[in-house]
């Protein structure tokens, strides 16, 4: 199930094929960090998310999956704080996204 689920995740939310290979390992990483098991992930693709969103629209789907490209960035806070990156959150503690 593993990969498959977090791939089918991914086509669910927007992400193109050619896209896939480069986000997968860190989408993997992010939902690690976040908590996430693949339980969760395979019930977010196949009920919530087509319970609550309309995956048929082209528009809907991307909008995800950049609510997730945004998840997948959060979850490397850390690494830019030690690389020296200055991070401006914004509208805290209201919403989880930085802007840089």
């Amino acid at each position: 199930m593993s990969n498959n689920i977090h791939e089918e995740f991914l086509r669910l939310t927007g992400f193109e094929d050619a896209e896939i290979p480069e986000y997968l390992p860190e989408w993997r990483r992010a939902s690690q960090k976040l908590g996430l098991t693949e339980n969760d992930v395979e019930f977010a693709t196949k009920e919530w998310i087509p319970a609550h969103f309309g995956v048929e629209l082209e528009g809907v789907r991307k909008v995800l999956g950049c609510l997730i490209k945004e998840a997948i960035d959060l979850t490397k806070a850390n690494e830019y704080k030690e690389r020296g990156v200055k991070i401006v959150y914004g509208i805290l503690p209201a919403s989880l996204h930085y802007y840089y």
